[in-house]
């Protein structure tokens, strides 16, 4: 990677004997230079906000003590377009401490050429020079900091700065970020300063890429009935994303009357990109923007929500023990809430024999699998314990301070944060797998248990809807 660095910076002058180690890497001038540089690299001190950033991210997380934060202006992501690739900033998470801003980005790359990487049709992976690469950030006019970067599951880059800061910067209500590595530029970055005071939103519920949105059961919306079913029990902030416009009349409608807030990202894909939307459109990978999307909903959450989690479509409904709302499971959190990372919840698969005519799904079906899907396969598994939650695919609720790898059903903590398992008698998630076709008998463990633990909350609906 230094030698990397070398070779692709154009933008830094010449190297001389004072040159710190940052310009010596940069600045190719044969063998001589590099026994320079790491003489320099060994003896040197290294700034302030650089050391600061190193122990930052080696201690375990504490509750909020900065109160100047930032982030990506109006939560909308930023592309750029070079010669060979498009660069999307998804989302920025800044905090300044001691003279010090520490900026967190989140980034998806993809070349300008109709190839993209995936899996079996399933999430599309960022150019693997994203995170190779050495970058270089700076905060309006300052100086250039050296970045790193890392990815957690090969979807995204997410790029790591620090800059020193004075108080009239900070002082301001928004700030502009650059980063670059060679000849690939990212957008400018506009961060914009977060309220000082607390959380906007407790949870908030993100939903995968969708299409055909006004898809109806029994002549109800199932997109509607999923929005006022999770409101009910506790959702206070839904992000709602399309490849197709679809679900611009339902949120419109359900806004209306709601307590929550709805933010509505509509045609996800082709607003990122031509090239992106129309992957999104092809039936083989029609989900496949929807980890791109995950991952700007809890960027953009970081500072605004307590919690997040992903429900990829409006068959899967979260589901806390009978008789209560999400508030039990929360509450219970809260105390520990600046320590954990990631709460995994089961799924559990849900259809059967239908119990009624009505278009409320929690009422419609009623027989459940009759424990969680376990991937038992060597080849498969994530820890040698059965129960674990890395050894079936069920669904992550995130603090989003504390994690930063999103993917499917996995997410990946910072160090030091834990992860909770829940269990799944008291949170889990509905997984109604025969909305449209009868899944559940082909499936591992069919729908033979008798379920009828969300009744409860059926004539609050029907009052209200």
């Amino acid at each position: 990677m230094l030698i990397q660095a070398q070779v692709q910076d154009e933008h830094r002058g010449t190297c001389s004997p004072a040159a710190g180690p940052s310009e010596l890497m940069r600045c190719p001038q044969g063998a001589a230079a590099w026994s320079s540089f790491w003489w320099r690299m060994a003896t040197a001190r290294r700034k302030h906000c650089d050391r600061a950033f190193v122990e930052r991210f080696r201690k375990t997380p504490s509750p909020q003590t900065s109160s100047t934060r930032f982030s990506l202006c109006q939560a909308q992501p930023h592309s750029a377009f070079m010669r060979d690739v498009e660069i999307h900033v998804l989302g920025a998470f800044a905090e300044a401490e001691d003279q010090c801003l520490f900026l967190d980005l989140v980034m998806h790359v993809t070349s300008r050429d109709q190839c993209y990487i995936t899996q079996s049709g399933s999430n599309l992976r960022t150019v693997p020079a994203s995170f190779s690469r050495a970058w270089y950030g700076r905060l309006g006019e300052g100086e250039w900091s050296d970045c790193s970067s890392a990815s957690a599951f090969g979807t995204d880059v997410v790029v790591r700065c620090a800059f020193s800061v004075d108080e009239p910067t900070i002082g301001g209500e928004e700030l502009v970020v650059k980063l670059e590595t060679g000849d690939w530029k990212a957008p400018d970055i506009p961060l914009c300063k977060l309220q000082s005071e607390g959380h906007q939103f407790r949870l908030t519920v993100c939903s995968g890429v969708m299409f055909n949105a006004g898809q109806q059961m029994a002549g109800s919306s199932l997109l509607q009935q999923w929005l006022a079913y999770h409101q009910a029990m506790g959702v206070d902030h839904f992000a709602l994303y399309d490849s197709d416009g679809s679900a611009a009349e339902i949120q419109q409608v359900f806004s209306v009357s709601a307590d929550a807030q709805v933010s509505y990202f509509p045609l996800w894909p082709s607003h990122l990109s031509e090239k992106l939307g129309t992957i999104s459109r092809t039936e083989h990978c029609r989900h496949c923007l929807s980890v791109v999307a995950e991952a700007h909903c809890l960027w953009s959450q970081r500072g605004r929500s307590d919690w997040v989690i992903t429900l990829h479509s409006f068959d899967a409904y979260l589901a806390p023990a009978p008789g209560h709302r999400l508030d039990v499971v929360l509450n219970h959190l809260e105390s520990k809430r600046h320590e954990i990372g990631t709460v995994p919840l089961a799924m559990l698969d849900f259809g059967g024999a239908v119990n009624s005519n009505s278009s409320w799904l929690v009422e419609r079906y009623q027989h459940r699998a009759f424990e969680p899907v376990r991937v038992l396969a060597e080849i498969g598994r994530g820890n040698p314990r059965d129960e674990c939650w890395l050894n079936h695919p069920g669904v992550t609720m995130k603090n989003p301070l504390n994690v930063w790898g999103v993917y499917d059903h996995y997410a990946r903590s910072i160090f030091g944060a834990i992860d909770v398992e829940v269990p799944w008698q008291l949170l889990r998630v509905n997984h109604y797998v025969n909305i449209f076709a009868e899944r559940c008998a082909s499936r591992f463990l069919p729908c033979v248990v008798r379920d009828t633990g969300l009744s409860w909350i059926l004539p609050e609906l029907e009052a209200k809807h």
